[in-house]
């Protein structure tokens, strides 16, 4: 049997700050294969590309979550702050945190 394309797919479903609030980010790669090319290599190839996209993507998101969430402090008092830190899971939103760095 000659096999002539393969493909992968990798997706990450992301959970949302929100109860019901959720992201997925996904890629399908496809490659065609010469008479002789290595199925196995292809694969992993394919592999490595499409983790490294997600990944790539879900640190974009991320980071954009974080900025979003900063912008939302902008002119707050300082203890309002503090009790919406309280509020928050620990490390998501942590504007005195952020700004130390």
């Amino acid at each position: 049997m000659q096999v002539k394309t393969v493909s992968v797919e990798y997706v990450k479903k992301l959970q949302g700050r929100q109860q019901y609030e959720s992201n997925t980010v996904g890629v399908t790669l496809w490659a065609d294969l010469d008479e002789g090319e290595d199925m196995d290599q292809a694969m992993h190839a394919l592999w490595e590309m499409a983790t490294a996209n997600v990944k790539a993507k879900v640190t974009t998101l991320d980071k954009g979550a974080a900025a979003e969430w900063q912008e939302t402090y902008l002119g707050l008092p300082v203890r309002l702050q503090e009790a919406a830190n309280r509020v928050m899971s620990p490390g998501q939103g942590d504007l005195a945190a952020d700004q130390s760095k």
